[in-house]
């Protein structure tokens, strides 16, 4: 599937063949979608995928609970048994502009880059979704990408006991004093050999 049919550019086509734009209004958003981009040891996204959520209404807005992303992100973050993804970031892409201002936003592609509709978020938190065109609605969106973790295995060393060379079957023990090999013993004198020395 290509790009152009991954993504739903109907909304384009709806303006260009509307010759009235202005008689659109706002309306709240009713859910939103929210892409999982992962990305492999190499930066490499290699899988998408995608699931709604129903935006609570809070205050006359629309919000995506913080909560309802984390547990999102959390549910997502270890699809494979062995395989660990970490957050790298956040991004909600909104488009809320005014019906006057259609025509210009499609005739004007240099004003589209200026405005960025993007917004990293450097700390997840509720997202609130204004009111919107509803030709809007399918395209404003939050994106998820996750980051495959590079796993590091630790050697393990083994653990020498200093008090006994071998070890014995015998498991009741009080007290274990164990050190590595590569561990060095400082020699001190206790206190009674201290006091004696004066």
């Amino acid at each position: 599937m290509s790009l152009e049919e991954e993504l739903d550019l109907s909304w384009l086509d709806a303006i260009n063949n509307t010759e009235a734009p202005t008689k659109y209004f706002k309306t709240d958003m009713e859910d939103i979608t929210i892409f999982f981009i992962y990305l492999n040891k190499s930066s490499t996204i290699f899988k998408i995928e995608k699931e709604k959520h129903v935006l609570e209404k809070v205050d006359k807005k629309r919000v995506l609970k913080k909560e309802v992303l984390i547990k999102a992100i959390q549910k997502r973050r270890n699809p494979e048994p062995k395989i660990r993804y970490k957050l790298r970031e956040v991004l909600v892409y909104s488009i809320n502009i005014d019906p006057a201002e259609i025509p210009e936003y499609v005739k004007n592609p240099n004003k589209n880059e200026e405005e960025n509709h993007i917004t990293p978020m450097e700390i997840i938190e509720d997202i609130v979704f204004s009111e919107c065109l509803p030709i809007f609605h399918k395209v404003n969106n939050c994106f998820v990408i996750l980051e495959e973790m590079v796993l590091v295995l630790s050697e393990k060393k083994t653990l020498v006991s200093i008090l006994k060379k071998e070890p014995t079957k015998d498991i009741k023990r009080t007290k274990k004093v164990r050190i590595s090999p590569d561990t060095v013993i400082k020699e001190s004198k206790s206190k009674t050999e201290k006091a004696r020395d004066k």
